[in-house]
């Protein structure tokens, strides 16, 4: 049987680029390609838990390594 592999070259790909910072005086562009991971910690109460105890869920997110701006996955 013959096999179609997809192969999928990461450097033919667009780099995603921070969105344009808006502050009240003026827009800053940013457009940096580099992102760091940091986390949001959420707290669960014991009632959505599904266990009886309070918990946390950590949730990763990306935020710009140039001006710190989280990144908006749609």
């Amino acid at each position: 049987m013959n096999e179609v592999k997809n192969f999928i070259n990461p450097n033919a790909l667009p780099n995603v680029q921070c969105d344009p910072l808006v502050n009240k005086d003026s827009l800053t562009c940013c457009l940096s390609d580099t992102f760091v991971q940091k986390y949001h910690i959420k707290k669960i109460s014991k009632f959505q838990s599904g266990n009886g105890q309070e918990g946390y869920i950590i949730v990763p997110v990306y935020v710009c390594a140039k001006c710190g701006k989280e990144l908006l996955l749609k």
